[in-house]
């Protein structure tokens, strides 16, 4: 037994070591994962425009997509006085959905003004982007009708 005792005491400092290195390396993978989160600074204009741009990565080559995506930027601006249009409207929703007796009809007039500056968006959006598309060589359009995935 002195054999066991001996070498349980020699190997607890390695083991507390492997212990406190496997537990470092679970917090700094934490918090690298969350410090390096794509899209970290919420919802935006620009990448509101950008999802429009997910059904042609696989079907257009890489610089036209590129093309397309710069030529949404200046679309930006725009889209974010909507985003903060479409905050505002949520927060009023809220706040009237909060109330002890909700009025179902003041509900529905935001849910309406709620869709309706939604679909603004998405209309500039896609304009912006087919018109971009439109713009590119026939011969990168004509990939467009091939099945996804190349």
């Amino acid at each position: 037994m002195n054999g066991v005792a001996a070498l349980r005491k020699r190997r607890w400092p390695a083991v507390l070591l492997v212990a406190s290195l496997l537990l470092n390396g679970f917090l700094v993978g934490m918090f690298a994962v969350d410090y390096l989160k794509p899209h970290r600074g919420g919802f935006s204009g620009e990448r509101f425009a950008r999802f429009e741009l997910r059904r042609f990565d696989d079907r257009l080559p890489k610089a036209a997509v590129d093309s397309i995506a710069t030529s949404l930027k200046p679309l930006s601006a725009q889209l974010e006085e909507r985003l903060t249009r479409v905050r505002a409207i949520r927060a009023e929703i809220m706040q009237l959905a909060a109330a002890p007796e909700p009025d179902r009809a003041a509900i529905d007039v935001k849910l309406m003004e709620l869709r309706t500056e939604s679909a603004a968006m998405r209309e500039a959006v896609q304009r912006a982007t087919y018109d971009a598309l439109l713009g590119l060589p026939a011969k990168d359009r004509a990939q467009l009708a091939e099945a996804p995935g190349r």
